[in-house]
């Protein structure tokens, strides 16, 4: 998901005139997504759901608006500079570099060059990237103040995770997540092969003078507020009510079950 993200945040740009920029992409599931762009504001449209997310890069907020559950989850914090506290960290030593392998294929009517990310010698998928698209969608304001905004995020995960966020990760994650950002400072990626050499998701169509869905930005006043802070805190409450049931339970499994289930209850209770 953070990588999907990634690919449709540096196509964020002012606006020309009255006329919003849109762009489509699919994934590998050939599911098409969307985002629109006004100004300083993106929408971008979860395919399959009735749901929208909201972006303000200056605001540095983003919102996910859900017409099915009437619910507005805010994980602006998510984007906000910390002061991050010393941690010990375990990151891996991972060696990550790009390599040109010359000019790929037309993809939305760009030409773009081909680039395979590698991770200790491995191969770890490819990026298409489009100079000239970077430069006709003017996205280079955009893509810097995103840039911040999905560092302030990573720093404030890995705060989370007590400086151990790469330990979660593989080395092929690692070394997407640090190419992808060097590259887009060369260009925009058009196309994302993953380590499979399977599409991950791909640019199909951009338009620069795209009408904006009706009310397109709006937050919904009606809607049930929400963070994922407080959805965890919820989540936890819940699993507290039902240690009865769920005591009564473990009196019939195995003790190999019963103790993951024990363990996995303190978890929650410290959130």
């Amino acid at each position: 998901m953070i990588k999907k993200l990634m690919l449709l945040g540096i196509c964020f740009t002012p606006a020309l005139g009255w006329a919003a920029l849109m762009m489509e992409t699919r994934d590998a599931d050939g599911e098409l997504s969307r985002i629109y762009i006004e100004g300083n504001k993106a929408r971008i449209e979860i395919p399959g759901e009735k749901a929208y997310m909201v972006m303000d890069v200056q605001q540095r907020s983003m919102k996910m608006v859900s017409h099915s559950e009437r619910t507005v989850m805010d994980m602006s914090d998510m984007f906000k500079d910390k002061s991050q506290n010393q941690k010990g960290s375990s990151n891996q030593r991972v060696d990550t570099y790009t390599q040109s392998k010359g000019l790929g294929p037309k993809i939305a009517g760009y030409e773009t060059e081909e680039y395979e990310i590698k991770a200790n010698g491995q191969y770890c998928g490819s990026a298409f990237i489009s100079v000239e698209a970077l430069k006709q969608a003017d996205l280079k304001r955009f893509a810097a103040m995103l840039e911040k905004m999905g560092n302030a995020a990573k720093s404030n995960v890995d705060d989370m995770l007590g400086g151990q966020m790469q330990s979660f990760m593989s080395p092929c994650e690692i070394a997407g997540e640090q190419q992808i950002d060097r590259l887009m400072s060369i260009g925009m990626p058009m196309r994302i092969i993953d380590e499979n050499r399977q599409l991950d998701t791909e640019v199909t169509r951009i338009d620069k003078n795209a009408k904006l869905p009706a009310r397109a930005f709006d937050i919904p006043a009606d809607y049930k507020q929400t963070n994922p802070a407080q959805m965890m805190n919820e989540a936890a409450e819940q699993l507290r009510n039902m240690q009865p049931q769920m005591q009564e339970m473990m009196k019939n499994m195995p003790p190999e079950a019963m103790e993951m289930m024990r363990q996995q209850m303190q978890r929650f209770q410290q959130q």
